[in-house]
């Protein structure tokens, strides 16, 4: 198994396309958001949430492009995007995806037996529990099962632990990118179990040497999560 080559890029230009993505986000947002709310489509909270999901992947790409293609001089190797072994990441992909669903899962229940009170549902989570029909899962599905899988791990795993792998080492970057992936889910609650999962997606991305496994693995646990939410409210 060959591993992405050794980035060029560095923690800081991680930290400034981080900054390009959030700030840049509700800016658009923030523009839009007059005009946007005279619109029919504007006043669907799927819609909304998958036009932000949409501008942020969309800044991630061009962010993490300019920086490995165009500052760096880089391929797409260099982030685990290639065609190598692709039965291989497919089988870490699926059996990934599926041991993280269950311990995700696990600890999520055990965190709400330890709780006071029951916490919230994720945005997402209610997007999903409101659908009453498969025609209103297509939205969250292109959100969670498409978009956010690709683009968080290109950043998370083919763009952030590269770096901090070069500077601190596996465990280190296991440990800092899965915080950091767990932390901008801005959900205090289940900051734990997201962290975990991230850094079982690290690990998948480190021992499969391709950034497909993570993605497949993310987009397996996803739509494992939304059936099972849609089936909660409707069974």
């Amino acid at each position: 198994m060959r591993k992405p080559d050794r980035p060029r890029w560095t923690t800081w230009d991680c930290i400034k396309v981080l900054v390009l993505v959030l700030a840049g986000s509700y800016g658009v947002l923030l523009l839009l958001t007059p005009w946007w709310e005279k619109t029919a489509l504007g006043q669907s909270k799927g819609v909304r949430f998958l036009l932000h999901t949409i501008i942020q992947a969309g800044l991630i790409f061009s962010g993490v492009t300019y920086t490995v293609r165009y500052r760096y001089r880089q391929d797409w190797a260099t982030l685990g995007l290639h065609g190598r072994n692709l039965g291989r990441a497919f089988s870490h992909g699926t059996g990934g995806g599926f041991f993280l669903f269950l311990l995700v899962l696990g600890m999520g229940i055990i965190l709400e037996q330890l709780l006071p009170v029951e916490p919230k549902p994720q945005p997402f989570a209610r997007l999903v529990m409101e659908a009453r029909n498969w025609q209103q899962l297509i939205i969250p599905f292109l959100i969670g099962s498409v978009i956010a899988p690709f683009a968080e791990e290109l950043y998370f795993r083919g763009f952030l632990y590269p770096a901090l792998r070069v500077k601190w080492g596996i465990r280190w970057a296991v440990f800092l990118s899965a915080l950091i992936f767990g932390s901008l889910h801005l959900d205090p609650v289940r900051l734990i179990p997201l962290a975990v999962g991230g850094a079982g997606l690290a690990w998948i991305y480190e021992i499969s040497g391709s950034l497909v496994a993570p993605i497949i693995a993310h987009a397996l646990w996803n739509t494992i999560m939304l059936v099972v939410l849609y089936l909660s409210t409707t069974v």
